[in-house]
């Protein structure tokens, strides 16, 4: 089987297969035929199967399962059945995590454009870069982003806590202003006090009181602060939808710090997705106001 390059009187250009010339113009009668020699999309092919596992075979097809951070692949590849030449498209399935159906239909594309969408690119990563306890001196700003201006805010605790986010290059920074923040617990013989009591004997903080005895009850929250990188979300937008990629962060935050896999955290699962949805609006306004010039 070989390639041909196929340029129709109206102008439009396509790559094809044909056992010879003489095929490709009888089929294209009028048009442009001329023998395309570039196969560098086989080392593409050879890429695949290095990181994909055979599941079955049969004439003409090969059909591969690859495991991937975004949610595992099914893919197939097309090949000739005499003589054996791949050729230059990707079916795929993409059981992509946490979506709730599966996918009907194949998607369709040339092997390098997987190549760089699934193996290529560089999966998620969850970065804490610095962190403080209660008590701690302040963050520093990472050098990164010295000079850049946050790209939008996002809440984690509605009209309590809310975070300053930079999208930079493929990359979001978070400065997260309660990050895992421990409760302050009082010593055991000194249980059943209101608030305000804990607050002036192990604080040093006078509240007044409402009321004429002591009538505020509640925890004291030590706040824990934290610069965190995700690391590729940007070029993940493109793939996962906001609640995937909470979903799949929150995963890498669980492994990050040994945390059994089945904790849930309704606030922080809740506050990365609206940071990957914000991420979102905050990349096509950008790109409207460059007049379609920015690259998402």
């Amino acid at each position: 089987m070989k390639r041909f390059r196929v340029r129709t009187e109206d102008g439009y250009s396509m790559l094809l297969y044909y056992p010879t010339e003489a095929d490709a113009k009888s089929r294209w009668p009028g048009a442009e035929v001329e023998e395309y020699d570039d196969f560098t999309y086989l080392d593409g092919i050879q890429l695949i199967k290095d990181n994909a596992q055979l599941m079955a075979k049969q004439p003409g097809i090969s059909l591969f399962r690859m495991d991937h951070a975004d949610g595992e692949i099914h893919l197939k590849l097309i090949h000739d059945p005499e003589d054996g030449l791949y050729y230059d498209i990707v079916r795929y399935k993409q059981y992509k995590i946490g979506a709730y159906t599966e996918p009907v239909t194949w998607s369709i594309s040339s092997v390098m454009e997987f190549v760089d969408d699934y193996i290529n690119r560089e999966p998620m990563c969850f970065i804490p870069v610095s962190e403080r306890r209660y008590g701690q001196k302040k963050l520093k700003k990472p050098e990164e982003l010295n000079g850049q201006r946050k790209s939008f805010s996002v809440d984690f605790i509605p009209g309590k806590c809310r975070c300053e986010c930079y999208v930079h290059g493929d990359d979001l920074w978070i400065k997260h202003h309660d990050y895992f923040s421990p409760t302050w617990r009082p010593p055991i013989d000194d249980i059943g006090k209101p608030t305000s009591y804990y607050l002036k004997k192990y604080f040093g903080i006078e509240k007044p009181e409402k009321f004429i005895y002591p009538d505020t009850w509640g925890a004291i929250v030590l706040r824990s602060e934290a610069w965190i990188k995700l690391e590729n979300l940007i070029p993940t937008l493109q793939h996962l939808s906001p609640q995937q990629i909470s979903r799949r962060i929150w995963e890498l935050i669980l492994q990050y710090y040994g945390w059994s896999p089945v904790v849930q955290n309704a606030d922080w699962e809740r506050f990365l997705e609206n940071a990957a949805a914000a991420a979102a609006d905050y990349l096509k306004q950008r790109k409207e106001q460059n007049n379609g010039t920015a690259d998402l």
